[in-house]
């Protein structure tokens, strides 16, 4: 049976319940599409194409980002992170991934439906949801993409299921700074798609010239709250590329105490952190704010060892925590892929806490 036509219902959903955004304007909406089939990771030469860039692959010592220094600004300092959080994102091909991942149970029929429906099917977003799904563990690849300057716009973290090959989650990676922040670049390959009334669109570094949302909150969308129209200072950007569209996941960074990093989409106004929909259709595109939260929490424990605490929310109700223990690989084993096992209780150490 296809389920496609579920896809074309999400669209639509968007199209109606969102608001008509242009791309060229929120450059920090744009990014790769999916395929119509399945996503994976066919769209990373495209995007390439698309900014004019160079796609590095087998870089031993690829991270996420090229430099946390891009997340400087009020409130945050990259100087100020322990090292080993720092290398982790600078460096994260060269850091193994063990995981231990819990359910809320009754968020893990909402779970299994989007896997069932969507995730398996787009090979996109696939979380596992059995402890036998990770018998064999996963595997994680790192890409990064320059711009024609030779600045990073963007970097692929994909990670695959080892047993099966099934893609787990496909993001494309980068900073960006939100409307009514300072003008900086969306430094992770979107491109500016031309602005309303024959403007012609300015690109920079591979990516576009953030230039501002239209408008401020809509009706509908949430008030206030903590995601930080106004501030000026990046954001992580993580895109999930889509059929005719994506997953934009905004995440507003923070560090704690003893040099760790915190990592928050909350909830809050149109323009602020957090997650958003987006659907392109005939040149035109619309998005919409989901109440899909996350937060990580990046630190190094009393051990000496790098861990990251990964809860997800949908609206205010617990859905999923992930606790992972990070171990930098000697050199010759930095090809080997990350181990991921999962627990039906608690997880272990400090993150041996209730999802509340």
């Amino acid at each position: 049976m296809s389920w496609r036509w579920i896809d074309r219902v999400t669209q639509v959903w968007v199209r109606v319940s969102g608001r008509p955004v242009d791309l060229g304007d929120a450059a920090w909406l744009a990014g790769p599409c999916g395929d119509e089939g399945a996503v994976g990771d066919a769209w990373l030469d495209r995007e390439a194409a698309r900014v004019g860039g160079r796609v590095l692959r087998g870089d031993p010592g690829a991270g996420l980002l090229d430099t946390m220094a891009r997340l400087d600004g009020p409130g945050f300092t990259a100087a100020s992170l322990a090292p080993e959080v720092r290398d982790f994102y600078e460096q994260t091909a060269r850091w193994r991934l063990d995981v231990r991942m819990r359910w809320w149970p009754p968020a893990w029929p909402f779970g299994w439906l989007i896997s069932a429906v969507h995730a398996r099917r787009l090979r996109q977003l696939s979380l596992p949801l059995r402890a036998r799904d990770l018998t064999d563990g996963m595997t994680s690849t790192v890409v990064p993409v320059t711009g024609p300057d030779g600045v990073r716009a963007g970097t692929l973290w994909l990670r695959r299921l080892r047993a099966t090959g099934a893609v787990v989650y496909s993001g494309w990676y980068g900073t960006a700074t939100l409307p009514g922040a300072a003008p900086r670049d969306v430094r992770d390959g979107a491109a500016a798609r031309g602005a309303r009334g024959g403007a012609a669109a300015k690109e920079v570094r591979g990516g576009a010239a953030a230039r501002g949302a239209r408008g401020g909150a809509a009706a509908g969308d949430a008030p206030g709250g903590s995601a930080g129209v106004g501030e000026r200072r990046p954001s992580v950007r993580v895109v999930f590329p889509l059929p005719n569209g994506r997953l934009v996941v905004l995440l507003r960074p923070e560090v704690t105490a003893g040099g760790g990093l915190r990592l928050t989409s909350p909830r809050g106004a149109w323009g602020g952190d957090g997650a958003y929909l987006v659907v392109e259709r005939r040149g035109r595109a619309w998005a919409r704010r989901i109440p899909v939260h996350e937060t990580f929490h990046v630190y190094v424990d009393p051990a000496g060892t790098l861990r990251t605490d990964h809860d997800l929310r949908l609206w205010r109700l617990p859905a999923l925590r992930l606790h992972y223990r990070m171990s930098r690989q000697p050199e010759a084993d930095q090809g080997v892929a990350n181990r991921v096992s999962t627990a039906s209780g608690r997880t272990p150490g400090s993150a041996r806490r209730k999802i509340r």
